[in-house]
């Protein structure tokens, strides 16, 4: 009788402990489907912040009709100077940096590609959602357009949820 009671402990241990690694499985599977669930949504909010920004300037540069508006009025900036997680330089046809918001530093060096795409730049800790846009008056290039949002805040949200995940993971 003492030799089926151990049997049946022991199966009890080992069921204990499949349901407890199940368990455990499914917890991290659910907090990763989350936190990627978390980053998404956080980058389209990024991306959709920038384009709203790309639009706001890019009128302003190009103004009413009849009406020119100089590339160097520091109106154009007023995106940025409301939300210091966003950078905006606007270069003239050369090139050369006529305005700029200087809230951080961004990839200078493709200002002036005309790709009117959001980028995703990660260097290092760094994370950008950057908008190159050339501004076209009259058959010609009035300006070049870059607005950048830096993605520290939303990153440093995801490694804290991150961690207090893996804490109650752990647990």
């Amino acid at each position: 009788m003492k030799f089926k009671f151990i049997k049946l402990r022991k199966i009890s241990w080992k069921l204990t402990i499949i349901y407890a690694f199940i368990f455990s499985l499914l917890l991290i599977l659910l907090n990763a489907g989350i936190l990627y669930g978390v980053k998404f949504f956080l980058t389209q909010q990024s991306t959709n912040q920038v384009e709203k920004a790309s639009e706001i300037t890019a009128k302003k540069i190009l103004g009413t009709p009849g009406e020119s508006t100089a590339l160097t009025d520091p109106e154009l900036l007023d995106e940025a100077q409301s939300n210091s997680d966003i950078n905006i330089i606007i270069t003239d046809p050369k090139g050369n940096i006529v305005n700029s918001s200087k809230n951080f530093n961004t990839d200078r060096s493709s200002i002036l590609s005309n790709s009117d795409k959001i980028r995703k730049v990660e260097v290092d800790e760094t994370h950008l959602v950057i908008k190159n846009l050339r501004i076209i008056s009259n058959g010609s290039t009035k300006a070049y357009l870059q607005v950048a949002k830096n993605m520290e805040r939303e990153y440093a949200f995801i490694k804290l949820l991150f961690i207090i995940m893996a804490i109650a993971d752990f647990i």
